[in-house]
């Protein structure tokens, strides 16, 4: 696992790369029934709660994958 550096100010990672992922855990619902065919209705979705050292809400790089701390603006 990697550790949680700060992100440098320039928003890039330090290989280089300016292109990152901000992923957020959660959970969709949707209702359905059954009435011959199946009808969905709207969906929904609630922030997911666990125990991921890196958190529900993570940043990282996507061609070396090292994680940074999630900035005030993103959360």
């Amino acid at each position: 696992m990697n550790d949680k550096i700060d992100l440098p100010l320039d928003g890039a990672c330090p290989c280089g790369c300016k292109d990152l992922m901000l992923a957020r855990d959660q959970t969709e619902y949707t209702p359905v029934s059954k009435e011959g065919e199946w009808e969905y209705g709207a969906s929904y979705a609630e922030q997911t709660e666990n125990d991921d050292p890196l958190g529900t809400v993570r940043l990282f790089c996507t061609e070396c994958s090292q994680y940074f701390y999630v900035p005030k603006e993103l959360e």
